[in-house]
């Protein structure tokens, strides 16, 4: 019998059995990055004059900022009002037409463009921005020629379609309504056209009718 099988073996097994000693896992190494010492600032007169007019300026921002905005209140809060009716009004105009885009298309007309609407995303430049060539949009607006030889055909995208002249988006025969109320007005002739719909017999339910 060696010394190993002898001695060796029954203090592993009482050592198993017993779990008197614990598990100890120990690293060789550390796996953090030891920190860097704290670099010294630089002391020459140009780095110093530098550093000196940056934090002025960033105080000189500081209070300038605050005292335009107590001074300016009401002009920043028209402003505000401004811009959100007009981004809000974008937004709605957006949404309608990204909701019920086959409706639009084909019982909606404009004066300047035409509303192409489809499924998948068309990869287009923009004419106005020049925008949205490599991802695509799936609502394009072509604008109507005055020239009908010119074969080129010429897209906008929405945003461009409104923000250049808001009026002109809106569709025939409803120029003289405001926005709220433009939108409102679509919205009724939606559903009307839905409950006329509905309303039509289907022609397979004609010819079951006929063949009784």
């Amino acid at each position: 019998m060696s010394l190993f099988s002898a001695y060796v073996l029954p203090l592993q097994r009482q050592m198993h059995v017993t779990r008197i000693w614990p598990t100890i896992r120990a690293y060789l190494y550390s796996t953090k990055t030891p920190p860097e010492p704290p670099r010294q600032l630089k002391t020459d007169s140009i780095t110093v004059k530098t550093r000196e007019q940056n934090r002025r300026l960033v105080e000189y921002h500081k209070v300038y900022d605050r005292k335009y905005r107590k001074d300016n209140l009401d002009k920043r809060r028209e402003d505000y009002r401004v811009w959100y009716q007009a981004h809000s009004d974008y937004q709605r105009f957006r949404g309608y037409l990204f909701r019920h885009p086959v409706w639009a298309q084909k019982e909606l007309t404009w004066k300047t463009h035409r509303l192409i609407a489809t499924e998948e995303r068309v990869k287009r430049a923009c004419a106005s921005c020049g925008h949205h060539e490599f991802a695509g949009l799936k609502m394009w607006w072509a604008r109507k020629n005055e020239n009908p030889d010119a074969d080129s055909v010429e897209y906008d995208c929405t945003y461009c379609f409104y923000a250049i002249d808001p009026e002109r988006s809106k569709p025939v025969g409803y120029e003289d309504l405001a926005f709220g109320d433009m939108l409102l007005a679509l919205h009724k002739a939606r559903r009307e056209h839905d409950k006329t719909l509905k309303a039509k017999p289907s022609p397979s339910s004609s010819e079951d009718e006929k063949s009784r």
